[in-house]
C-alpha cells in the first residue's frame, strides 16, 4: 500500500537534486549533523533540500509504520523468550493496535512540519499547529490547505482513542473482553476448555481489524499522495528561487 509514497515524484525529484548533495558527505567529518557532515558550507538551495528531505523521510516512515502494523498483527508466534515473559498473542495484537492508534496523529503533525519547511514559514516543530499553518498568508486558500484539512477530517474520528491510550488507559474494544480474560487464563497455565473457542475468537477479532486498517490506511495514503503532489510544485519553484546563478 505504501508503494504510491516510497515511488511518489515527491521522493524522486528530491532525490535527484540532492545526488551532488550526497557526494559532499565526509566520512571522516567528527561534527555530523542529522547524520550529514558536509566538506563545505551548504548553499541555501542545499540547505533547503536537505532540510526538507528529512521532514519528508519522517513523514514516508511512518506511513511505512501505519501499513507495516497490518503485517504485524497476523504474524504472532510463540517464543521460549516471549512465554518466559508472558507474552501472549493477545498482548501482540492489542500492542500493535496500540502502536496505530498513535501514530495516526503522527501523520498530521508531520504533515503540518513538511508544509512549514516547504513553504519556509519558520515556525519551529512544535508550533506548527494546523491554525497556524492553515491562516498562513502564504499557504491560505491553496489546495494544500484543502488536502490538509480533508486528512485532519480522515485523522479526527482515532484522536480521541489515540489520547485515551496516551494519557489514561490501553486499547479497548467490546470483542476484546472475553479475549482478555481468556489471555489471563492462558498467563496463568491453567489448561481451560475453550482454547479453541479462544484462538478462532481472535483470528477473527485480527481478520476484522485487519479490513479496517486496510481501508483506513489507502484512504489516508492517497490523500498524502495528494499532498505531496501539489507540495513539489511549492519546492520546485521555491529551490529554483533559491538556486545561485
Amino acid at each position: 500500500m505504501t508503494d504510491r509514497i516510497r515511488n511518489h515524484n515527491f521522493f524522486k525529484s528530491l532525490g535527484e537534486y540532492a545526488r551532488p548533495l550526497i557526494a559532499l558527505h565526509d566520512r571522516n567529518h567528527s561534527n555530523i549533523r542529522e547524520g550529514f557532515a558536509p566538506k563545505r558550507n551548504l548553499r541555501m538551495n542545499e540547505e533547503y533540500l536537505r532540510t526538507t528531505l528529512l521532514c519528508g523521510g519522517e513523514l514516508a516512515n511512518t506511513c511505512f509504520q501505519l501499513d507495516q502494523t497490518i503485517q504485524f498483527l497476523s504474524n504472532f508466534r510463540t517464543t521460549k523468550k516471549l512465554k518466559e515473559y508472558k507474552i501472549n498473542r493477545y498482548d501482540h495484537v492489542v500492542y500493535h493496535l496500540e502502536n496505530h492508534l498513535i501514530r495516526i496523529t503522527s501523520i498530521f503533525d508531520r504533515c503540518l512540519i513538511l508544509t512549514n519547511q516547504v513553504f519556509l514559514l519558520g515556525n519551529t516543530p512544535k508550533n506548527c499547529k494546523q491554525y497556524i499553518i492553515y491562516n498562513n498568508q502564504y499557504v491560505q486558500g491553496t489546495i494544500i490547505v484543502k488536502i490538509l484539512k480533508k486528512i485532519e477530517k480522515h485523522i479526527n474520528p482515532y484522536r480521541t482513542k489515540r489520547n485515551v491510550i496516551v494519557h489514561q488507559e490501553g486499547y479497548s474494544h467490546k470483542d476484546l473482553r472475553i479475549l482478555e480474560a481468556f489471555s489471563i487464563l492462558e498467563k496463568q497455565g491453567e489448561d481451560f476448555f475453550h482454547q479453541y473457542y479462544y484462538k478462532r475468537q481472535i483470528d477473527g477479532f485480527v481478520k476484522e481489524r485487519k479490513a479496517e486498517l486496510v481501508i483506513f490506511n489507502n484512504i489516508l495514503f492517497q490523500l498524502i499522495d495528494d499532498f505531496l503532489t501539489e507540495l513539489l510544485k511549492v519546492f520546485e519553484k521555491k529551490y529554483k528561487k533559491l538556486n545561485p546563478v
